[in-house]
């Protein structure tokens, strides 16, 4: 079987693009609020800078849920996670942030990646 060729294969290798995996373990009766903050936390990070984050249920583990988050390089996710990034409003994420890490029994940065190879349709 012959695949079919793509310029996306190589499309992103060496372009210093930068993804974060993290697992949480969301205690129980708050995910609803887990998720508004998971949100909010997101759409602060996409104002300084962030391509985006997906969040998702890891099937046939209770409470547990994965994120990717996806940045133009490391170094910017490093700034704005650190709070090197002016953000507005960085009191209420600094707040909203604590509040989503109480609201995880468990909450990790699983991986740390480049992409090599974007192959995603966009919807």
């Amino acid at each position: 079987m012959t695949l079919p060729t793509s310029s996306a294969t190589d499309s992103f290798a060496g372009n210093g693009m930068y993804c974060v995996v993290y697992r949480f373990e969301v205690k129980q009766d708050v995910f609803k609020s887990f998720c508004d903050n998971w949100k909010y936390i997101t759409e602060a990070y996409l104002q300084v800078g962030s391509l985006g984050s997906r969040l998702h249920k890891v099937l046939g583990k209770d409470d547990e849920y994965t994120a990717y988050a996806q940045w133009p390089n490391k170094e910017m996710f490093e700034n704005a996670r650190d709070g090197k990034t002016a953000m507005p409003n960085r009191e209420e994420f600094d707040k909203v942030f604590a509040t989503l890490a109480k609201q995880c029994s468990s909450f990790e940065v699983v991986f740390e990646m480049e992409p090599l190879c974007d192959l995603l349709k966009k919807p």
